[in-house]
């Protein structure tokens, strides 16, 4: 069983009010949205991996709903293989490069990037 812990949020409008939400003990909060984690794991470092834009970080925290831009490319010696647990992942994998993840959870995802003979991934 999670823990809970009690959040007070104040608003002020015409008439101040104060409303009380019971959340998990892990989860994170910033300016009033919820945060998850974005992990990535490049198998092997075979993959040249962007985060919106810039080289990835393993893991970071985003706000929930924030929709992240991912970009794999082989290195030389690598052909493209696929993603897992990108939005475009129905089950078999995401094969575009360019692909992204909405977060609205901790989310994990796997770039592949194997050998021409497709072993490696």
């Amino acid at each position: 069983m999670k823990a809970t812990r009690t959040l007070l949020l104040a608003a002020t409008m015409s008439m101040a009010a104060t409303a009380h939400a019971a959340i998990d003990a892990d989860d994170i909060f910033l300016n009033g949205f919820e945060q998850f984690t974005l992990t990535i794991d490049n198998i092997l470092a075979w993959c040249s991996i962007n985060e919106n834009g810039e080289a990835y970080s393993p893991s970071e925290v985003f706000n929930q709903g924030t929709v992240v831009d991912l970009n794999a490319a082989p290195l030389t010696g690598f052909i493209w293989g696929h993603w897992t647990g990108t939005d475009g992942d129905t089950g078999s994998g995401d094969t575009n490069q360019t692909t992204t993840v909405t977060m609205t959870s901790d989310r994990a995802v796997t770039a592949c990037c194997p050998f021409p003979n497709g072993s490696g991934c």
